[in-house]
């Protein structure tokens, strides 16, 4: 039984469709629900750049990005660090003030990473209108009530 070039077209056609379909679905979920990994949640600075024209948007977009690489390097030793203390709790020789001395490292490097995001954020605002960084700055506390409100009743979208 050999194929034709008609059935190896029809396979081929069947395949593609089921591809587009599937990136179709997924280009619409990322957009319209946010990023599927986040649960559709949004960071509060993200989430109010929405408030901002696009091309301060865009801008804002690009420094944070620039800032996530930046902070890369603390954010995950801090995670490995992090990780190790909790790990060292089930060894038998397990030693309290060496993982509280870890955990406390931990957050020294989280602390540095939100530091220069927010200093960053606040360089950003340096190029705004007052009245562009009213708008932002009520668009951020509007973001962030919603994640603590989130947290607070244990939505999923918190974690």
């Amino acid at each position: 039984m050999s194929l034709r070039p008609r059935d190896i077209a029809l396979v081929v056609s069947i395949l593609m469709n089921v591809f587009l379909i599937g990136a179709a679905v997924t280009i619409y979920i990322v957009h319209e629900k946010g990023d599927p990994i986040s649960g559709g949640r949004r960071s509060s600075m993200r989430a109010a750049a929405m408030s901002l024209d696009e091309a301060h948007r865009t801008a804002f977009a690009r420094m944070l990005r620039s800032q996530g690489k930046a902070i890369q390097a603390e954010t995950r030793s801090a995670k490995a660090i992090r990780d190790d203390a909790w790990a060292s709790l089930a060894a038998d020789n397990f030693d309290p003030a060496d993982a509280k001395q870890k955990l406390a490292r931990a957050r020294e490097l989280n602390v540095t990473a939100h530091r220069a995001i927010e200093d960053a954020v606040v360089d950003f605002a340096v190029g705004l209108t007052p009245a562009q960084r009213a708008s932002f700055i009520n668009a951020v506390r509007r973001a962030a009530s919603h994640q603590h409100a989130d947290f607070a009743k244990g939505h999923p979208r918190a974690r």
